[in-house]
């Protein structure tokens, strides 16, 4: 049986190295909004990237942030610099290319710069640091001066770094909408991301705002046929009175007893009226499983067995093109991944059984557990029992599959079954279909600087689910080889190692950063050249002054920025997020 090295382990890059896009540079000065009702409601789950694996919610408003709203490509930027601190947050929301933005659902974004026709675009930034994943918003309504520069904006977001089923980010804008001497509450939409039946959900405060003549907030209730799949965990207003402007918190919860569509009212009486919010949520159906056992000398399971499910782990696609496809599945002890794939230039199907062999042109099976690999990958079997695709995008919507692994040379296997959002039928919520808010005016640049409006009351977008047809997986943009983490290996296993397929003669450079208390530290470098196709090993040994800072840390945001220079051919900059989880 292999020895596991002393010393720390590791787990990096939550997602492939698909690259970073660029945003669009905003136009002009912008509009800086400064009204007591101008607000940014964000949320972050426990795990996010962006909030450094912290849970929270933040409440930026124009009183006490400086919160700039300008034109940027087809579409709008927000930034947020928090007076006396060094936060800043950037938001910039982009339709499919070619298109004006206007009022109504969009799904299925991609990151700013890397949208294919047809897509639109989301970014989110946190100090700087940014992430691709799965990502849609909703704009209510949105408005341009004859200049073509937004004077308002109302949105709802939500993002996943990483993919789907990851741990989000996700809010809504009110920007620049008439002032009023009435309370508001913010958000007016709480729509928490989507997620697999059975995860955990975060609970998240819908805040009142008072209006410039101060409010008094009498009761506070919940309605609506799927009421009880929400709970007000805490109520910081009924029975207050707020001076002009002031706030209070109630906090909601969301906890379906059934996949989705679930929706429900938050009610907020006040002596200037009832104030209502819009709860929305939805989860994903079938069955959602990873369930591993091993032989006693197994490396992989030691000899273990294993049962998870969204109760007690978060399952993600990480990476997913034609060949094949790597789902993560992260546990608070670390993170297990398995990897399929076809031969080189097949493409992955179901139903399927595949040979799975260590050789770069057949067929790969990669199981790895927390801290474990089999290195160059595993060998033996594995049988495909469903894949489906998300329409229109290259991103695995439900797997089924049976494998079994044995790491090279050794007798000793690891057996189990992975169950991916399998036999799902649940129809999409109304938000998740691309569709114009009801009764919505255009969006465009009006010389009256009419934008569209959204509907009273926070009524459901229209429009039919989702197509149900199946798409190839292409990869549409270019981008740098993927870099996957083998392990720490060398004394004192302070060596990251890691494995590149490298599709032509070329030199991979890469180079792993870490923040730590608001500075960026270089973890090391490494590099690669190669004179054919092939798979390389590149190691990138800790750099002394970081093992000191990283002494008493356990987490921390890591970046990796990889540059691929085929010969003969422009060199290719990716850059990926993720965590960087040290257990001593």
């Amino acid at each position: 049986m292999r020895r596991r090295g002393i010393g720390m382990a590791v787990a990096v890059l939550a997602a492939a190295l698909l690259g970073s896009g660029t945003a669009a540079a905003a136009d002009g000065d912008g509009l800086q909004l400064a009204g007591p009702q101008d607000a940014i409601a964000w949320f972050s789950d426990s795990g996010d990237l962006l909030n450094q694996g912290h849970a929270g919610a933040f409440l930026w408003r124009g009183t006490d942030s400086t919160i700039k709203l300008e034109h940027a490509g087809d579409g709008v930027a927000v930034s947020i610099g928090t007076d006396g601190t060094n936060d800043f947050h950037h938001f910039e929301l982009q339709p499919p290319p070619g298109t004006a933005l206007r009022p109504g659902a969009y799904p299925d974004a991609s990151e700013v710069g890397y949208q294919r026709p047809g897509e639109p675009g989301l970014e989110v930034k946190a100090n700087d640091q940014s992430c691709g994943g799965t990502s849609e918003f909703e704009v209510r309504d949105i408005a341009w001066d004859a200049g073509g520069q937004p004077t308002r904006l109302w949105a709802v977001f939500a993002q996943s770094c990483g993919g789907s089923g990851l741990a989000a980010h996700w809010g809504e804008i009110r920007l620049g909408e008439p002032e009023t001497a009435a309370p508001i509450v913010v958000p007016s939409v709480v729509r928490w991301p989507e997620a697999d039946l059975g995860a955990g959900h975060s609970t998240v405060p819908a805040t009142v705002i008072a209006g410039t003549q101060g409010t008094t907030v009498e009761n506070t209730s919940l309605s609506g046929a799927q009421a009880s799949d929400y709970a007000i965990s805490t109520d910081d207003c009924a029975g207050r009175t707020l001076a002009p402007n002031a706030t209070c918190p109630v906090q909601v919860g969301f906890v379906p007893a059934v996949s989705g569509t679930r929706q429900a009212t938050l009610g907020i009486g006040t002596s200037a009226g009832t104030l209502t919010a819009a709860l929305q949520g939805w989860t994903y159906g079938g069955t959602t499983r990873l369930h591993i056992t091993g032989d006693p000398d197994d490396w992989i399971t030691q000899g273990g067995t294993y049962d998870l499910t969204p109760a007690n782990a978060r399952f993600a696609v990480m990476d997913n093109d034609a060949r094949g496809l790597r789902i993560g599945v992260g546990t608070p002890a670390g993170d297990w991944t398995v990897t399929v794939g076809a031969a080189r230039n097949a493409t992955l199907v179901a139903p399927m059984t595949y040979d799975a062999t260590t050789d770069d042109t057949g067929p790969v099976l990669d199981v790895t557990a927390p801290g474990r690999g089999c290195g160059a990958g595993g060998e033996g079997t594995f049988t495909m029992d469903e894949l489906r695709y998300r329409p229109a995008q290259p991103l695995a919507a439900g797997v089924g599959l049976s494998f079994t692994q044995n790491c090279q040379g050794e007798a000793a296997a690891a057996h189990g079954t992975l169950e991916f959002r399998a036999g799902d039928t649940t129809t999409p919520a109304p938000w998740m279909a691309a569709a114009a808010v009801p009764g919505a005016v255009g969006g465009g640049s009006d010389a009256d600087g009419s934008g569209g409006g959204a509907p009273a009351g926070g009524a459901a977008l229209s429009g039919a689910g989702a197509p149900a047809a199946p798409v190839v997986p292409v990869r549409a943009r270019k981008a740098a080889p993927l870099l996957k983490f083998l392990g720490l290996v060398g004394k004192g296993a302070r060596t990251l190692r890691f494995s590149s397929r490298l599709p032509r003669a070329g030199t991979l450079t890469a180079r792993v950063t870490v923040k730590l208390h608001g500075r960026t530290l270089r973890l090391g470098d490494g590099r690669v050249t190669t004179t054919r196709a092939a798979t390389k090993t590149m190691n990138i040994g800790l750099r002394k002054a970081v093992l000191k800072a990283l002494a008493h840390v356990h987490s921390a945001p890591l970046t990796a920025t990889v540059t691929w220079r085929p010969k003969g051919a422009k060199a290719i900059r990716s850059q990926a997020t993720g965590v960087l989880r040290l257990r001593r």
